[in-house]
């Protein structure tokens, strides 16, 4: 998001904070090992959730992420009971809602892979084996003054990988191991919203997540033995509680506290493999005031304090931001946030550095017309109080997270207050008119971060630019007490390639992992992303079902795009890792 690592992206349900929720979480990373930032299939479905809303910049008071950007996921509700069973290449899904009164509602899905299926079959995907399997319960109870939410969500994913018996079948250093992953994800919460008037309300939610991941790699090649076992385990806990108080017709306040905890089981109680946050139990008490001065101009300020209980410390923050209607169809903003972030920690160091310190500027114009809207902003952001491990050759930053392996093995020095600047112009424009809807969305964007002379440098998601276009179409057609419909979407990518280090094929070979001859130096760069999706969608119902025939072709031009590169040890070579090529998705669904 906007040239920073994902290490700094956080997940939310229901505007909790949750462990990544995503399948296979290893697939596509440098040696495939597991991480907390992405993943490969969310295992909430498109049944399963409804909206979702993207945080970036200056977000409001409530979300506490200010580093990189924040997904909040909303669980799916269904206005009447229904039935939904669904066929695909992804999988096969079972759900629906049941409402037992007016009370109440349930809402439930289920999902087991296809790839899973076909791995029971007998079916080699290059000699993995890839499947997972989810589901997801929600309740909600409704009164004439509350809402009460309750959901829970199970996951299971693996990866297997057998090594070659047959010399004849190697075709890279990858082919002598044998690779286990898997990956259980388990969360349930509660929100509760109760009216206390007119215009005030109470809103309170909490919820307990954990993702718990074993990773084992065994085998030998040549006089290198390489046995990996790693079973690790993250843990969340979130809570807030929040009331808005409105005081007059133009002034209202939000007071609230949320509350985080991340705790690991691993053999070292205080790290976890693949994040570079330490343990934490952070409290946020924060408020917010929004004015209306006039009709057309309004004025939000808000303040919070990061109290940490796990390594004490006390982070003040502050938000404000101006919206200024210039007409009936335009508006000029501007704002700024200031605040912590996570907590990290140098490894092999007894002591907890303070929380990363964020502080971001953001200004722009909004233009709304009945078919058309246009938006530009301009932004910047700074980073303070990263972790930098500074090397006889070149340096480790925070910032370029996750780190790689220079040929220097042990840093000379450290610092706990490094730096990084990120900083750009994004524009949208949207058309929608008679079933057609067209957006194009541009963003031209600067990353650095320090070294150890105090210059910015550009650093490994120096991307530059990002493009994205859609071009939609629905046509609906009423006949015979039938409705169909047709939905035909193109979408269109063009990312600004990353950059990596020069990698020094010598000490390469010698540790047979790949190792780069400078740390920090990001000097070359990978070839831009490209790519061009298709979706073409069939609905037909009536008042008994509903059939849905869906045909999603992800990179529909089978255009080559290259993930990373890394040094292979048997081909002795360095070599480009390609991520997938063209791949069709054939699904059908009914409902009822």
């Amino acid at each position: 998001a906007r040239g920073k690592s994902p290490v700094f992206n956080t997940w939310q349900l229901e505007g909790l904070d949750i462990v990544n929720p995503n399948h296979t979480s290893n697939a596509g990373t440098f040696s495939d090992l597991p991480t907390q930032y992405g993943g490969g299939v969310n295992m909430f479905s498109a049944q399963t959730l409804g909206s979702t809303d993207l945080f970036m910049g200056i977000n409001p008071v409530q979300v506490n992420n200010l580093s990189g950007a924040t997904t909040n996921m909303h669980l799916h509700e269904s206005a009447i009971p229904e039935m939904r069973v669904k066929a695909g290449l992804l999988g096969f899904e079972f759900g629906g809602s049941n409402q037992p009164d007016v009370h109440n509602t349930i809402d439930f899905n289920v999902r087991y892979s296809f790839t899973g299926l076909l791995t029971t079959l007998g079916a080699d995907f290059g000699g993995e084996r890839i499947s997972y399997y989810d589901g997801v319960l929600s309740w909600r109870n409704t009164g004439a003054h509350h809402t009460l939410k309750t959901f829970a969500w199970y996951g299971y994913s693996e990866n297997l990988f057998d090594h070659r018996t047959d010399t004849a079948e190697i075709e890279e250093y990858k082919d002598f191991f044998d690779i286990n992953y898997g990956n259980s994800i388990i969360g349930l919460g509660s929100t509760y919203t109760h009216t206390l008037g007119a215009k005030s309300s109470l809103h309170a939610g909490a919820a307990w997540s954990t993702n718990e991941t074993i990773y084992e790699r065994f085998g030998t090649f040549e006089t290198h033995t390489d046995s990996i076992n790693d079973r690790d385990r993250i843990n969340l806990l979130s809570a807030f509680i929040e009331c808005s108080i409105p005081h007059s017709t133009r002034i209202k306040s939000l007071i609230g506290i949320n509350y985080k905890n991340r705790s690991y089981s691993t053999d070292d109680v205080n790290s976890y493999s693949y994040l570079p946050f330490p343990e934490e139990s952070m409290m946020r008490p924060y408020v917010n005031t929004a004015i209306d001065f006039s009709p057309s101009l309004h004025l939000d300020v808000g303040l919070d304090l990061s109290w940490s209980l796990s390594h004490p410390s006390a982070d003040p923050g502050y938000r404000a931001s101006l919206q200024w209607n210039t007409g009936d169809r335009s508006s000029v903003f501007a704002g700024l946030r200031h605040g912590a972030g996570e907590a990290s920690y140098a490894a092999n160091k007894p002591f907890r550095p303070p929380h990363i310190l964020n502080t971001f500027y953001e200004a722009g114009w909004n233009l709304v017309g009945a078919r058309h809207s246009l938006t530009i902003d301009a932004y910047a952001h700074r980073m303070d109080r990263l972790l930098r491990l500074d090397l006889s050759g070149g340096y480790v930053h925070m910032a370029d997270y996750p780190y790689d392996r220079p040929n220097t093995l042990w840093p000379a020095s450290y610092t706990t207050d490094a730096s990084a600047l990120y900083y750009g112009v994004e524009g949208q424009w949207e058309y929608r008119n008679s079933g057609w809807r067209c957006m194009v969305n541009q963003s031209l964007y600067h990353s650095a971060r320090d070294n150890a002379t105090n210059q910015y440098v550009a650093g490994r998601y120096n991307g530059q630019y990002a493009t994205h276009l859609v071009l939609a179409r629905e046509i609906i057609r009423e006949r015979n007490g039938k409705s169909r419909i047709w939905n035909i979407g193109l979408r269109a990518m063009w990312h600004g390639g990353l950059w990596e280090q020069q990698i020094d094929t010598l000490a390469s070979a010698q540790y047979y992992t790949t190792i780069y001859t400078v740390g920090g130096n990001f000097n070359r760069r990978i070839q831009d992303y490209r790519r061009l999706d298709l979706s073409i969608v069939r609905t037909v119902g009536d008042s008994k079902v509903r059939w849905r025939y869906a045909l999603d072709i992800q990179n529909v031009l089978g255009l080559t795009n290259v993930a990373y590169t890394y040094y292979d040890p048997y081909l002795k070579q360095v070599v480009d890792q390609q991520q997938l090529g063209l791949i069709p998705v054939l699904s059908v669904q009914a409902s009822w």
